[in-house]
């Protein structure tokens, strides 16, 4: 089954005892349709068209009005300083100043964002084509855009119990229906999980089967717990 990765809600393995739903298990050659769980929301938004002139604005010479993108040249710093507390200082200046004061792309920064992208093909083997990875301000950011993109209001939203309580304060505005399933020394506990979703009567409950996951995988808050591989595989 699919777990969260960054604190990212993600559609979890149904039991097998549970019917798996064309809508709830959409498949293209094999491979999950991730898109089939994106809102009618987040469907129907499209890039934004000056965000689609970022490329051509980089390239070197180019002059552009479009975007209001302001010269470096009258940027007010010549450089930054940050002095680290064994002594060693890590200076910004030139092009790497201009680039982190002027307008980005959505995704971030491209060298971040290229860093981030070699960083989970060390550690984690996910080298791909398809992927697309967006930089975010924070936890709370990007879990905001994740379930933005994946609830709407009389949603089931499958979360730990207990769970982390800076993303209730989202989700409870939403008006989401939180499924608390439980969790041990261990971690959140897969038969539970199972349990659950084996019992869903979208009649008696009125709500659809729940389609997200809500976890913290590794360092769980508030419990500190972290699932082992046997529990992230089941």
């Amino acid at each position: 089954g699919m777990l969260t990765r960054l604190g990212v809600a993600v559609r979890p393995r149904l039991p097998r005892s549970a019917a798996i739903s064309t809508a709830a298990a959409a498949e293209v050659g094999g491979a999950i349709d991730y898109a089939s769980y994106l809102t009618r929301r987040s469907r129907s938004r499209r890039p934004s068209a000056i965000r689609a002139l970022q490329p051509l604005v980089a390239m070197p010479g180019m002059i552009s009005l479009g975007g209001g993108m302001p010269n470096p040249s009258t940027f007010p710093f010549a450089k930054l300083t940050a002095e680290l507390t064994d002594g060693t200082s890590v200076e910004l200046s030139g092009a790497s100043l201009e680039a982190a004061l002027q307008y980005s792309p959505t995704q971030g920064l491209p060298a971040l964002v290229a860093h981030l992208e070699r960083l989970q093909d060390d550690e984690h083997g996910r080298a791909s084509e398809d992927r697309q990875l967006c930089v975010t301000t924070g936890s709370a950011d990007a879990l905001s855009k994740a379930f933005d993109a994946l609830l709407v209001e009389g949603d089931a939203l499958l979360v730990e119990s207990p769970t982390y309580s800076g993303s209730l304060a989202y989700l409870q505005p939403l008006g989401c229906r939180l499924v608390g399933v439980p969790c041990d020394g261990a971690g959140l506990q897969p038969a539970a999980l199972e349990a659950v979703l084996a019992g869903w009567d979208e009649a008696s409950e009125g709500a659809r089967r729940p389609r997200v996951l809500y976890t913290i995988p590794t360092g769980s808050n508030p419990t500190g717990a972290s699932l082992d591989a046997e529990r992230k595989r089941d």
